[in-house]
């Protein structure tokens, strides 16, 4: 199963490179369901669901993006890359309290 997740996660990054940002989701989603200690594929989903909220304004997205934020700050907390783009969906959240808080851990 983990290299099925894997090659999915994959094809999600290439989707949310193309900007296909619905495709990436149900990829890393998949990925997420398939690996579920993968710190990525909820650290994807978490700045997409950034992203539509910033895009649209609903409050769902919001609360999926924090979701899929902790899951992922809980599965890989070291990691420098990731800890960088959790950085990136608070701000796109407008959570400068959680980007402080995370930088100081």
């Amino acid at each position: 199963m983990f290299y099925t997740a894997q090659t999915i996660g994959d094809k999600g990054s290439d989707a949310l490179k193309k900007g296909q940002l619905n495709q990436a989701e149900r990829l890393f989603a998949r990925a997420a369901r398939l690996d579920r200690s993968e710190a990525r594929y909820p650290l994807n989903l978490a700045l997409i669901n950034s992203v539509y909220f910033r895009e649209k304004g609903d409050r769902t997205y919001y609360t999926e993006a924090l979701s899929y934020a902790a899951l992922a700050q809980s599965l890989d907390p070291y990691n420098l890359e990731n800890n960088a783009m959790l950085l990136r969906a608070y701000k796109l959240l407008q959570r400068t309290d959680l980007q402080l808080k995370h930088a100081r851990e």
